[in-house]
């Protein structure tokens, strides 16, 4: 018997979670094809290729958000 099915559903909930382009243009309200313009331009969230397969890292785009956030004093309505 395959052990892999068994491993894979007693995965700890600390491993990472891949999306898709599909998903990660959804989950962050950028174009499918804004995605694929900032990998062709190295630029943008970082992300994995497997195969023919873009996949993106939820934890690693969310902390990639976070880095590029920009803080505005005052504003203290």
């Amino acid at each position: 018997m395959n052990n892999f099915s068994n491993d894979f559903s007693n995965r700890s909930t600390n491993q990472a979670v891949f999306i898709n382009e599909k998903e990660a243009a959804q989950r962050y309200s950028i174009s499918i094809a804004k995605l694929q313009q900032d990998r062709f331009h190295r630029k943008g969230f970082p992300y994995a290729k497997h195969g023919n397969r873009v996949l993106y890292n939820v934890t690693v785009c969310d902390e990639y958000l976070m880095e590029k956030m920009i803080y505005v004093e005052g504003n203290n309505s």
